[in-house]
């Protein structure tokens, strides 16, 4: 679990080398929940048109680079999650 939590934090900081704005109804849409001293946080993805939304304090996550998507998705692909619609990305 503990390289699996490093993986995911090492994908959601890297740096992303452009902005990526569309329209976006979340569906699907995958969920991370992060809870740290009592308080839960979380970033609501959709990999389908690339958008996420997040919880108020995690406004330092400003947009994600096609790398970061690729990367992100890969990651939840290995932990088994294989819910979508449109195959979008290289495995």
């Amino acid at each position: 679990m503990g390289s699996d939590l490093d993986t995911l934090i090492t994908i959601l900081i890297k740096p992303a080398a452009e902005e990526n704005k569309t329209m976006c109804v979340f569906d699907p849409h995958h969920t991370i929940f992060l809870i740290k001293n009592g308080i839960t946080s979380y970033i609501d993805f959709c990999f389908t048109c690339m958008q996420f939304e997040s919880s108020n304090d995690l406004g330092s996550l400003v947009f994600f680079d096609e790398d970061k998507w690729f990367a992100l998705e890969r990651f939840f692909k290995q932990m088994g999650v294989r819910y979508e619609q449109y195959p979008k990305y290289p495995e």
